[in-house]
């Protein structure tokens, strides 16, 4: 999802991979490559027990201004579940 790009400051993405199963501790590897030099990389891997197989996202909001304060648009979830998640990175915070 994305890119959310905050000019001067970060451009963010965020992937995701449905049905992976389980494995051994260290038994999962996740490589990022990327095409040109990346300056301060800040690469998270999360990892969630429970999302649902085959509609693992329900709902997508991207918001970006400037300033200490960020704030995204309102989501409305569709399942009782869901796992809420967020990533706003702004001048004063990441």
């Amino acid at each position: 999802m994305g890119p959310t790009v905050q000019n001067g400051l970060a451009t963010q993405f965020v992937y995701y991979a449905a049905n992976i199963t389980a494995a051994p501790v260290a038994g999962n590897t996740v490589t990022v490559v990327f095409n040109t030099g990346a300056t301060s990389p800040d690469i998270r891997i999360k990892e969630y027990s429970g999302v649902d197989p085959n509609n693992p996202i329900d709902v997508v909001a991207v918001a970006k201004g400037s300033g200490a304060v960020s704030n995204s648009r309102y989501v409305t979830m569709t399942n009782a579940n869901d796992l809420l998640g967020r990533k706003s990175p702004t001048a004063d915070h990441d």
